[in-house]
């Protein structure tokens, strides 16, 4: 039997201003797709693509280099990308611009679109990580196994709260971590630990309490 785990992490769009129009903007975007639609960055009609780079493949993504020149720049302007419903995908956005300012975003099937403030809000960017790594956990068939097994062990108490937070608030950070370059993975060893994670839970649970492994 073949067993896949999904894909782990979203798109990034990272955009950064060089100058009062100009700007560059780094892709990556997983190699393994859920269907033949591209997931594709748009930028402001204003804008024009002056220069993009041929494809790099890095790790389990691509990715490519794009300079861009807006002539108004970009605050006030809408930055989105397509492809992520039919991908069952979301993507994340980093915008750095003149004078500090700094905006994270996160693109969805339902929100593909950004429109550029003068201000960030970091409570909103921390919500909208929190809110994809429970969106990924409960797209993942492997992570609802993982949960059922949590709830099976720890019962309906308040461990239920602080174990299923925990492991939604570490997924949200590992997301995030990898999508932005921090370090990359093995996909196969990742896969073989989610595999292992549920079988030692599976144990776990088959022990009970006379016989258990980690209590």
């Amino acid at each position: 039997t073949d067993v896949a785990a999904h894909r782990f992490a979203p798109s990034l769009l990272a955009v950064t201003q060089l100058s009062a129009t100009e700007f560059s903007a780094t892709w990556k975007t997983p190699l393994a797709k859920a269907s033949a639609t591209p997931i594709e960055p748009r930028f402001p009609a204003s804008c024009e693509v002056t220069s993009a780079s041929p494809w790099i493949q890095e790790g389990t993504g691509e990715l490519k280099q794009i300079r861009l020149a807006c002539p108004t720049g970009l605050m006030g302007e809408t930055v989105s990308v397509s492809g992520l419903g039919q991908n069952q995908s979301s993507a994340l956005l980093r915008i750095t611009l003149a004078d500090d300012i700094f905006h994270q975003a996160v693109f969805t099937a339902t929100e593909p679109d950004f429109l550029v403030p003068e201000e960030g809000s970091a409570g909103t960017v921390a919500l909208d990580y929190t809110w994809l790594g429970a969106e990924h956990i409960w797209a993942g068939p492997d992570h609802l196994l993982f949960v059922m097994g949590l709830l099976l062990l720890v019962g309906w108490n308040r461990r239920l709260i602080y174990t299923v937070s925990a492991f939604t608030l570490g997924h949200s950070v590992t997301l995030a971590m990898v999508t932005l370059g921090l370090f990359d993975f093995p996909v196969s060893l990742v896969e073989f630990m989610i595999a292992l994670s549920i079988y030692v839970l599976a144990v776990e649970l088959a022990c009970g309490s006379a016989g258990a492994l980690w209590r």
